[in-house]
Protein backbone atom coordinates (compact mmCIF):
# COMPACT_ATOMS: atom_id res chain seq x y z
CA UNK A 1 0.00 0.00 0.00
CA UNK A 2 0.96 3.59 -0.97
CA UNK A 3 0.88 6.01 1.80
CA UNK A 4 1.71 10.02 1.59
CA UNK A 5 3.40 11.79 3.38
CA UNK A 6 4.53 15.75 3.91
CA UNK A 7 7.56 16.88 2.27
CA UNK A 8 9.95 18.51 5.47
CA UNK A 9 12.84 20.02 3.57
CA UNK A 10 16.45 18.09 4.38
CA UNK A 11 19.84 19.13 5.18
CA UNK A 12 22.05 19.46 2.73
CA UNK A 13 24.81 17.50 5.18
CA UNK A 14 22.00 14.89 5.65
CA UNK A 15 21.66 14.34 1.73
CA UNK A 16 25.14 13.86 1.37
CA UNK A 17 25.77 11.71 4.22
CA UNK A 18 22.54 9.46 2.33
CA UNK A 19 24.91 9.52 -0.94
CA UNK A 20 28.31 8.47 0.45
CA UNK A 21 26.01 5.42 2.43
CA UNK A 22 24.04 4.52 -1.02
CA UNK A 23 27.77 4.34 -2.92
CA UNK A 24 28.88 1.87 -0.13
CA UNK A 25 25.78 0.18 -0.57
CA UNK A 26 25.76 -0.14 -4.37
CA UNK A 27 29.31 -0.68 -5.53
CA UNK A 28 29.72 0.74 -9.27
CA UNK A 29 29.51 -0.70 -11.46
CA UNK A 30 25.88 -1.63 -10.63
CA UNK A 31 24.89 -5.74 -11.31
CA UNK A 32 22.48 -5.83 -14.87
CA UNK A 33 20.03 -6.93 -12.29
CA UNK A 34 20.39 -3.98 -9.96
CA UNK A 35 20.12 -1.44 -12.77
CA UNK A 36 17.44 -2.97 -14.30
CA UNK A 37 15.49 -2.78 -11.12
CA UNK A 38 16.22 0.77 -9.90
CA UNK A 39 14.97 1.32 -13.73
CA UNK A 40 11.63 -0.38 -13.66
CA UNK A 41 11.05 1.02 -9.94
CA UNK A 42 11.53 4.50 -11.83
CA UNK A 43 9.22 3.89 -14.60
CA UNK A 44 6.17 2.81 -12.49
CA UNK A 45 6.84 5.62 -10.17
CA UNK A 46 7.36 8.28 -13.39
CA UNK A 47 3.87 6.61 -14.91
CA UNK A 48 2.22 7.50 -11.69
CA UNK A 49 3.32 10.89 -11.37
CA UNK A 50 5.76 11.29 -9.13
CA UNK A 51 7.63 14.27 -9.34
CA UNK A 52 10.67 13.03 -8.07
CA UNK A 53 11.64 10.78 -11.22
CA UNK A 54 13.02 12.79 -13.71
CA UNK A 55 11.93 11.92 -17.49
CA UNK A 56 15.74 11.43 -18.36
CA UNK A 57 15.98 8.65 -15.57
CA UNK A 58 16.31 6.12 -18.33
CA UNK A 59 19.74 7.74 -19.37
CA UNK A 60 21.54 7.62 -16.06
CA UNK A 61 24.86 6.27 -15.60
CA UNK A 62 25.38 3.78 -13.08
CA UNK A 63 26.26 6.44 -10.80
CA UNK A 64 23.73 9.01 -11.10
CA UNK A 65 21.08 5.72 -10.52
CA UNK A 66 22.54 4.95 -7.22
CA UNK A 67 22.78 9.09 -6.07
CA UNK A 68 19.71 9.84 -7.29
CA UNK A 69 17.72 6.97 -7.48
CA UNK A 70 18.53 4.17 -5.55
CA UNK A 71 16.32 4.89 -2.96
CA UNK A 72 13.56 2.72 -4.78
CA UNK A 73 15.23 -0.25 -3.60
CA UNK A 74 14.44 0.59 -0.10
CA UNK A 75 12.37 -1.44 1.81
CA UNK A 76 9.29 1.22 2.03
CA UNK A 77 9.31 0.74 -1.77
CA UNK A 78 9.40 -3.03 -1.37
CA UNK A 79 5.41 -2.67 -3.00
CA UNK A 80 7.08 -2.00 -5.96
CA UNK A 81 8.95 -5.21 -6.14
CA UNK A 82 5.27 -7.05 -5.86
CA UNK A 83 3.11 -8.07 -9.00
CA UNK A 84 0.15 -5.99 -9.59
CA UNK A 85 -2.02 -5.49 -12.14
CA UNK A 86 -3.43 -2.58 -14.09
CA UNK A 87 -6.61 -2.60 -15.75
CA UNK A 88 -7.67 -0.34 -18.59
CA UNK A 89 -11.06 -0.23 -19.92
CA UNK A 90 -12.46 0.04 -23.79
CA UNK A 91 -15.57 1.78 -23.26
CA UNK A 92 -17.76 2.46 -26.50
CA UNK A 93 -17.87 6.01 -27.27
CA UNK A 94 -21.41 6.07 -28.68
CA UNK A 95 -22.36 4.06 -25.80
CA UNK A 96 -20.33 5.22 -22.75
CA UNK A 97 -22.61 2.92 -20.45
CA UNK A 98 -21.92 -0.31 -22.50
CA UNK A 99 -18.06 -1.46 -21.88
CA UNK A 100 -16.79 -3.45 -24.81
CA UNK A 101 -13.60 -4.78 -23.60
CA UNK A 102 -10.91 -4.47 -20.82
CA UNK A 103 -7.00 -5.24 -20.85
CA UNK A 104 -4.89 -6.39 -18.22
CA UNK A 105 -0.84 -5.14 -17.90
CA UNK A 106 1.54 -6.88 -14.81
CA UNK A 107 4.08 -4.32 -13.49
CA UNK A 108 6.24 -6.51 -15.59
CA UNK A 109 4.67 -4.92 -19.12
CA UNK A 110 2.96 -8.01 -20.02
CA UNK A 111 -0.42 -8.22 -21.15
CA UNK A 112 -2.69 -10.40 -18.87
CA UNK A 113 -5.51 -12.49 -20.88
Amino acid sequence: MLTFTEFVPRKKEDIDLEVQQRRKQYPIPLSEETRNEILRRCEILHYWGDCSIMSDYYESTDQELVDEYSWVLDKEHDDLAEPFNITIWLVNISNPSAMVDFIMFNNYGERNE
